[in-house]
């Protein structure tokens, strides 16, 4: 069992493809951590030390790691090229923890479910069965994550208007429910929205045009469900 600590400082350090600089975020928060890490997880875009991934196959490699003390504690070391923070060179600093693996997952975020404890200033990571099992409880849809959610649908919706193989009443009850839909709102009412969904998604798949931005959208929309189906008990697409 991993735990992930909610305390401390957090560094981020990526290196693109056919670049040879590495760009580092440092002293985050767990808070913004974890937004760069569930985008990262659902491939979308995010800035590093104001440099801007468009998609997490642009890096060559990213590198994560927690330390109990800011990084200008532990000092620089140096290289062959350049001068780098030790906070991610275990060999010099001891303190450093690397949570890459347990935070990164290549095949989205929904496979790994994380398990708040509100005994503790912690995240537990349990094996994905356990977790599956008790992930209604713990976690909780964000503002955030309804606002992209009704956002996509809505852009989607407008590029699909045209296409005559796509039953627009069915999209617009389904654009409603999303529509309804808040932070607050109750077990039912998400099921009920997200149920609806994933009938509209499986229905459009087939009749989606590959190269269009819709098929974009589309892509997105997916991506979104299948983080969010695991949070309220729901199967993935």
């Amino acid at each position: 069992m991993t735990e992930i600590p909610k305390d401390g400082y957090w560094h981020i350090r990526i290196n693109f493809n056919k670049e040879s600089f590495f760009y580092d975020e440092l002293d985050m928060n767990y808070e913004k951590l974890m937004n760069i890490v569930q985008k990262y997880n659902l491939n979308q875009s995010f800035t590093i030390n104001g440099r801007i991934v468009k998609q997490n196959t642009d890096l060559k490699c990213i590198h994560i790691c927690h330390t109990k003390k800011p990084h200008i504690f532990y000092g620089k070391g140096n290289s062959l090229y350049y001068d780098q923070w030790n906070v991610f060179e275990p060999n010099f600093c001891h303190d450093t923890e690397d949570f890459t693996n347990i935070l990164l997952n290549p095949i989205q975020i929904q496979k790994r479910i994380e398990k708040e404890d509100n005994t503790s200033s912690k995240i537990t990571i349990n094996n994905i069965n356990q977790q599956q099992q008790m992930q209604s409880q713990s976690q909780q849809i964000t503002i955030e994550q309804i606002i992209e959610l009704q956002d996509t649908f809505a852009e989607l919706r407008k590029e699909l208007k045209s296409n005559e193989n796509i039953d627009c009443e069915e999209m617009k009850e389904t654009q409603d429910v999303l529509d309804e839909l808040s932070q607050n709102s109750t077990t039912e009412q998400k099921n009920k929205a997200f149920t609806k969904l994933r009938r509209f998604i499986n229905t459009v798949n087939s009749v989606v045009d590959k190269t269009s931005k819709a098929f974009e959208l589309f892509e997105k929309l997916k991506k979104i469900y299948n983080y969010i189906a695991p949070i309220i008990g729901l199967m993935l697409i």
